[in-house]
């Protein structure tokens, strides 16, 4: 069975922090910027039905959204850059939705589908009206 590849979006943007001092408790103490584009995210994708929250990680920081009963979605938030290059203004977006299917009774196990056409949609809608140089919108199989 094919597992959905994850929609990736890529872009530029000095609108998101991305050279201030980071609180040391952050990310697990990893430091990583991108609150202000998860905040971002979940404001303006409430106005096309997708309803989410966001939460530090170790890794950087995660979208948890749904759009009424659909799938749940998660959106992985990124400062691309690595530790030798000079702080940059490239962003990456990983999108992906899952279903909880229950066996043994108690236990769930994630099982990840395709975006929906809506999500996709209000993706490219909130990043269309802004001033990003969006360098990728689609399917990434290099996470």
């Amino acid at each position: 069975m094919n597992t959905p590849v994850d929609l990736t979006i890529e872009f530029k943007s000095e609108r998101f922090d991305y050279v201030s001092e980071l609180p040391p408790d952050a990310n697990a103490g990893n430091c990583f910027y991108g609150k202000d584009l998860a905040e971002f995210l979940c404001e303006k994708l409430e106005q096309h039905g997708v309803f989410g929250e966001y939460l530090d990680e170790d890794w950087g920081w995660l979208v948890l959204a749904h759009e009424n009963s659909a799938p749940m979605i998660e959106m992985c938030v990124y400062h691309w850059q690595d530790e030798s290059s000079s702080p940059q203004n490239v962003w990456r977006v990983r999108v992906a939705s899952y279903v909880h299917d229950r066996f043994l009774y108690f236990f769930h196990k994630r099982r990840f589908v395709a975006n929906s056409d809506s999500l996709v949609s209000a993706l490219r809608k909130v990043f269309d009206h802004t001033d990003f140089q969006v360098t990728a919108f689609g399917e990434s199989v290099d996470w």
